[in-house]
């Protein structure tokens, strides 16, 4: 029942609510249950209510009543209001979301969104289950009805070094291999050819697709190939991914690949690093420990000290910190150790001094400061010291040519041999092409007998026996006849060198003995120093002037 002076209005224009009292007599004061019992007989419950408007009217009733006489109050509360929708779409257009406002009072939206959607142009990734809920349930906000496929993301190229496998495969040995751990270092010599590294080309990422049905593209990745600035080292023939050796050497990582360097670089050579043959060239910085070897095809250079260990060289040696040998092992080897200090050189040697040491260079030996109890061979000069100093005191020195030095033996009277004239490489070599041409000839005097065999058994040298003993018995008188020609060239190079020489700057020592080709000369007393060579007539010839 409609109260006195209190009345509800709704105007369909503006599809507002009013409220309206007039305080007359018998008029009721409007409250909470006599509005919502109006809005229920008038069908308006539904409404959207200004929960303040509505209290500001109640107020203003209140007041009014006590003011007899006062104009009408008229106040709008609410209104009749349509369902709504939004559809966010994100700005990378892989997401859409729906906020979507119930009706109150007014006519509902959800068959709209739908239809919406497809007037967007919003055709991917529709999340049914998502949307139809919400359409369910008349309201939601924020709720992602759509998603697109984003891309996915590709494999930048990577690579894999090999280097590690190669170190641990150099330290696997047969069941039965005796192996040398001198050799076992950490110290990584490989071949031409060897792999490397290993490349995995970039994969491509796959492309997207956004909320409208388009392609959203990967993000490229970089497919970095291997250095262009690589050194020794290059991709397979056949095999772009995989890099290989050029050469023999030293494996270096670097960046986006791995350098191979012909001169060998480590600190020092000892049971870490192990043993080193290479073809080329080694340069270490440090020592050579003892029992331990370096084998290269080019030079050796040694920053540091050498001690009982062997370097055999294709090149120059040069040992900076100088040469020490053991005493009591000179020259000798033990099980594949080394016991003392041996340098071979197909060229020179250089250090600062050398004791107890066995240095052997086809052409010169150069000391700084003194040689001490060592065997020295050089083919060309063996000079120890510089502007007239340096010491030899004990061992026996040989060179092609020339022996200079400051002091030549000792106080105490240590022998020292000097022997200069001949070349002492090719006294050697011809010893061992002797050897060979001695082997030879025993092998042809045995398939002469077989051939001699054969002529009294003929039925014995069928089936070509007898051609090829025949065919072997030539090719040994060939091998012979070249043998007689070099072993003639090197019976002429060890005539003896005519300007051979010996010169001691300072001091001669009791103990010191000169040889010049066969002719010898020992200094039985302290003495100035001296020169010694041959006169025209072949006879030692010598300035020195004993006490």
């Amino acid at each position: 029942m409609e109260r006195i002076g209190f009345s509800l209005a709704f105007d369909a224009a503006s599809q507002k609510l009013q409220a309206q009292f007039k305080s007359e007599e018998g008029a009721q004061l409007p409250d909470r249950a006599a509005l919502d019992a109006e809005l229920a007989v008038k069908g308006w419950s539904g409404f959207y209510l200004d929960e303040a408007a509505i209290s500001a009217f109640f107020e203003q009733a209140r007041q009014l009543a006590e003011t007899p006489g006062a104009k009408p109050l008229e106040l709008v509360i609410g209104e009749r209001r349509d369902g709504s929708f939004k559809l966010d779409i994100a700005a990378d257009k892989m997401s859409v979301s729906l906020t979507l406002v119930a009706p109150q009072g007014g006519r509902s939206v959800v068959d709209e969104v739908r239809p919406a959607l497809h007037i967007k142009g919003i055709i991917h990734g529709i999340q049914e289950a998502a949307l139809n809920e919400a359409l369910a349930a008349g309201h939601c906000e924020d709720v992602v009805v759509a998603l697109g496929t984003p891309p996915q993301e590709g494999e930048a190229a990577h690579f894999d070094s090999l280097i590690e496998a190669l170190r641990e495969a150099q330290f696997e040995a047969g069941e039965d291999e005796v192996v040398d751990y001198r050799d076992l270092g950490n110290l990584l010599i490989i071949h031409a050819g060897t792999p490397l590294m290993r490349r995995t080309p970039a994969v491509p990422g796959i492309a997207g697709t956004d909320v409208f049905g388009k392609t959203v593209p990967a993000q490229p990745v970089p497919d970095t190939p291997f250095s262009s600035a690589l050194k020794g080292a290059a991709p397979a023939e056949g095999d772009s991914n995989q890099l290989v050796a050029l050469i023999d050497g030293q494996p270096v990582p670097c960046a986006n690949g791995v350098d191979v360097n012909p001169l060998i670089e480590v600190e020092q050579i000892d049971i870490k690093s192990g043993n080193i043959q290479f073809d080329g060239t080694v340069q270490v910085k440090g020592d050579v420990k003892a029992g331990m070897h370096i084998r290269a095809s080019g030079d050796v250079v040694i920053g540091g000290t050498l001690e009982a260990a062997e370097v055999v060289a294709g090149g120059n040696v040069v040992v900076k910190g100088g040469i020490v040998g053991r005493a009591e092992a000179q020259g000798a080897t033990h099980g594949g150790a080394v016991e003392t200090a041996i340098v071979r050189s197909e060229r020179s040697v250089q250090a600062k001094f050398i004791e107890h040491g066995l240095v052997e260079a086809r052409q010169d030996i150069l000391v700084e400061r003194a040689v001490r109890q060592s065997e020295l061979s050089a083919g060309h000069d063996v000079n120890v010291g510089q502007s007239g100093s340096g010491q030899i005191m004990g061992g026996h020195l040989r060179a092609g040519l020339n022996v200079r030095t400051g002091v030549l033996g000792s106080p105490s009277g240590a022998p020292t041999h000097v022997q200069v004239g001949f070349d002492p490489y090719v006294n050697r070599d011809k010893l061992g092409q002797e050897a060979l041409r001695k082997k030879k000839l025993e092998d042809y005097a045995k398939l002469r007998q077989l051939l001699d065999f054969l002529d009294k058994n003929p039925a014995k040298g069928a089936g070509g026996v007898r051609e090829k003993a025949e065919m072997t018995a030539k090719a040994i008188q060939d091998e012979v006849r070249d043998l007689d020609v070099l072993l003639h060239k090197l019976s002429e190079q060890l005539a003896l060198n005519e300007h051979a020489q010996v010169q001691i700057s300072k001091r001669v020592h009791a103990g010191a003995l000169i040889q010049i080709g066969q002719k010898r000369w020992e200094a039985l007393d302290d003495g100035p120093g001296g020169s010694w060579r041959l006169d025209d007539k072949g006879e030692l010839l010598s300035d020195w002037v004993g006490r």
